[in-house]
């Protein structure tokens, strides 16, 4: 994420170097996408079809802010054959896929917020 909320993080992060103001999600913050989405109506591509369902499924966590975009963290690639997972991009930029992505119907899930450790799961 861009920003990260500045001085407080919620469980599973153990520490934070946010610097987004108080609107802003901390890291550690867990999402999901609405449970109610029929992500199959969506006609998304594939790769973004697995990456949502995936986000419904088991959800998402504010792993660390990046000044300037979003980014996803999956499975190590090079611990598959060549070509695995890029045969599902279809010649498309991983920012034109993640376009399409249903965004607008992630939902944050109640957290605690920490400001030291050990911040504990309520």
């Amino acid at each position: 994420m861009p920003a990260a909320r500045g001085g407080v993080f919620t469980w599973p992060a153990q520490r934070t170097d946010g610097t987004g103001p108080a609107t802003a999600l901390p890291e550690g913050a867990r999402l999901r996408l609405d449970p109610g989405l029929k992500i199959a109506k969506l006609r998304l591509p594939k790769l973004t079809r697995m990456i949502a369902v995936a986000a419904q499924r088991y959800g998402m966590v504010v792993r660390d802010q990046t000044r300037h975009a979003i980014s996803l963290f999956g499975e190590d690639p090079s611990r598959f054959p060549p070509g695995v997972f890029s045969k599902h991009y279809r010649g498309k930029t991983p920012a034109q896929l993640l376009a399409r992505f249903p965004w607008n119907r992630l939902q944050v899930l109640e957290m605690h917020l920490c400001s030291r450790p050990p911040c504990r799961r309520h």
